[in-house]
């Protein structure tokens, strides 16, 4: 007795003590500007102390049976790889500034996996639709309509009119990408509320309980779909639809599967089939739209070029990533080679990630999400039909964040991230929920040695290894570009690199201070001796870049052509290694190959443009200035102003005039 209460009543609060914990710190990271861009209002770490207490509560709540998961062991191991990215970043204020958002994520996940009776499980689905709910109504008060007007008008307007209705709100306004990627996360949570059985709840008053909760799920839901309708997010109602569509499958193959012995197998395996063939279909309808150039295909074919470049960001820094929230600058300066922000993400979630926590990171999270799936295949055919339905509300919200995930990034480049375990959280929850009834029916039916028939066979914990060695060899591999070590040092001198240049660059003041200048300043002898030892295999990219970056930025130019014409030699064909490679040339006297190889590339004429003041013509360096004119007039055309200044600079060299372009 505690209180005068039974010991098993008050140990039922404490799981829902752990989740206050956790929504109390999530709170605090995130109304005091944990996002990146608010780091100078974030008030760092501490919150994490509400998160110790998750483990003591649960280990009491279960009187000591309790030890972590194989999901609690990759969850550790993502946040470790934050913790690295915090350790190697450039601006550790915005990598602690993310990771408090990350810790917030995992607090979050954890507690809610904590929650041990079905009446937690459905309180904690109440919260999160309250919280739902608040988001909808908050985006719509704060909405700016008139910028919204310029994508759908007819939106706006009903946009407009609901929102005149509701008070105005004022200060933060979360923009609506954002809104709509958590929102339609959330609403398939919302569905198990919806169906709650009039059964399960005994006595008039109880049963009339019931029936508010269903009609209040029923209001929260349509609030929370108004509301991601009006944020016109594309990727959002592509998220929620693909889910929701998937989840309607999935019923649809239950009935058509029938029963017997082979019928959850069946339905398994015809929903594979039907994903695999949506899969393909999406891919063939985009394939469709770009080569037909139908509505669409110059968003397509930007956000297809923006993973593309991310991923030449990610290939950098395979092993560690380049930082938490630390995307933008390196992805400017050393993937597009520009000087300033250019994009705060590129619009996917696993490209991001894999930029900012490095490949280990992805394998983490990867295998969270596969162990979470695999208890859903195990346990979802045992479960009760309230379980089950929380089981499959899960598995399509975390439908719905991958789908999105593929478009935008939302639940990763966003405060929005504090929601990104909420599925595999609530998953792990109703799946264990699902197995101590599963063992209590058991224990009574056969007795308590048939309990063996529920533990997971060795068998399928040694795939699971087995899978994770596979995955992780295969993104080192894919990452590395097949040159693992070379990659190692590689990564060394591009974290040193972009340590001792952007501590010293302002994107803000680059007139003050150029990226040229900056890398005759800084302190590179330790980027250059990792890059020299990956320089022995120039087929891997990155350090031939980052070494005839500093070669041209010190003048030295004709070593900065012998290492990117043996890259080039090499394979390299990248779009960075193309603008390198084409800066060299110019520097070396062949401004036409230069042009012909740069052609195409983005921002490639505003480079040449950039460089021929800052580099050449500051530096009155006049003969390597007409080359860099001859090239922007190679990609320009040629005219007669072009050929004026050519020349100008030509007679300043002490070299006669041209007729012609050569």
């Amino acid at each position: 007795m505690t209180d005068g209460r039974p010991a098993a009543e008050w140990r039922e609060i404490l799981p829902m003590a752990e989740l206050g914990l956790a929504l109390l710190a999530g709170g605090l990271w995130y109304t005091t500007g944990g996002a990146v861009w608010y780091r100078d209002t974030s008030i760092g770490l501490w919150p994490a102390l509400l998160l110790l207490p998750l483990w003591p509560l649960q280990v009491l709540a279960r009187r000591g049976q309790v030890r972590p998961s194989v999901a609690d062991l990759w969850l550790l191991v993502f946040i470790l790889t934050g913790c690295v990215s915090v350790w190697i970043a450039y601006d550790r204020s915005i990598a602690l500034a993310k990771l408090g958002l990350l810790l917030g994520a995992a607090g979050l996940g954890t507690a809610l996996s904590h929650q041990m009776t079905r009446r937690q499980l459905y309180i904690a689905l109440a919260i999160l639709l309250l919280g739902g709910v608040g988001l909808g109504l908050y985006s719509v008060m704060s909405s700016d309509w008139s910028v919204q007007q310029l994508k759908y008008p007819s939106l706006a307007a009903l946009g407009a009119k609901v929102s005149g209705i509701l008070p105005r709100v004022q200060g933060h306004r979360i923009t609506p990408n954002v809104a709509g990627g958590m929102l339609a996360m959330l609403i398939p949570l919302a569905v198990p509320l919806v169906f709650i059985r009039a059964g399960a709840w005994t006595g008039w008053r109880m049963l009339a309980r019931g029936t508010v909760v269903r009609v209040l799920a029923c209001l929260g839901l349509l609030i929370m779909f108004l509301a991601l309708v009006l944020t016109a997010s594309r990727g959002a109602w592509i998220g929620a639809g693909g889910a929701l569509i998937g989840w309607f499958v999935w019923s649809w193959l239950g009935r058509l599967a029938g029963t017997g012995p082979n019928a959850w197998t069946r339905r398994i395996i015809g929903f594979a089939l039907l994903a695999l063939a949506a899969i393909v279909a999406a891919l063939l309808a985009g394939y469709s739209i770009l080569l037909l150039d139908l509505p669409g295909a110059q968003s397509l074919a930007n956000r297809l070029k923006l993973i593309e470049q991310g991923m030449a960001l990610s290939r950098d820094y395979p092993y560690t990533g380049v930082g938490l929230g630390l995307f933008t600058l390196p992805f400017s300066v050393y993937t597009l080679w520009i000087h300033v922000g250019y994009i705060v993400y590129s619009h996917n979630v696993f490209v991001d990630l894999l930029a900012e926590q490095g490949g280990m990171a992805l394998v983490a999270l990867l295998m969270l999400w596969g162990y979470s799936v695999a208890q859903f295949v195990r346990w979802r055919q045992v479960a009760s039909r309230g379980l089950g339905l929380v089981m499959e509300a899960s598995i399509a919200a975390l439908g719905s964040l991958i789908i999105h995930g593929l478009v935008d990034n939302v639940l990763y480049g966003s405060r929005g991230v504090l929601l990104f375990f909420v599925p595999t959280g609530i998953l792990l929850a109703a799946t264990a929920r699902t197995r101590r009834e599963f063992a209590a029916r058991v224990a009574e039916e056969k007795g308590e040695a048939s309990l063996a028939e529920i533990r997971v066979p060795r068998a399928a914990t040694a795939w699971h290894w087995l899978a994770a060695f596979g995955l992780g060899l295969g993104l080192l591999l894919a990452l590395t570009e097949g040159h693992p070590v070379a990659a190692w040092y590689a990564n060394q001198g591009a974290i040193a690199q972009t340590r001792a240049e952007l501590n010293l660059y302002d994107p803000e003041r680059f007139a003050e201070l150029e990226m040229d200048e900056v890398r005759r300043r800084a302190d590179l002898g330790t980027a250059e001796a990792s890059l020299l030892k990956a320089l022995e295999t120039p087929e891997h990219a990155t350090a031939p870049r980052r070494l005839a970056s500093i070669r041209l930025a010190r003048g030295d130019y004709s070593d900065a052509y012998r290492i990117m014409h043996s890259s080039w030699a090499a394979g390299n064909r990248d779009d960075a290694t193309r603008l390198l490679y084409g800066d060299a040339l110019v520097a070396n006297g062949q401004p036409a190959a230069a042009a012909e190889i740069i052609r195409g590339v983005p921002f490639a004429l505003e480079r040449l443009e950039g460089q021929a003041w800052s580099r050449y013509r500051q530096n009155q360096e006049w003969e390597e200035l007409s080359y860099a004119y001859q090239a922007i007039a190679h990609l320009a055309g040629e005219s007669e102003q072009a050929l004026e200044r050519i020349n100008d600079a030509r007679v300043k060299a002490g070299l006669a005039p041209l007729d012609v372009l050569p």
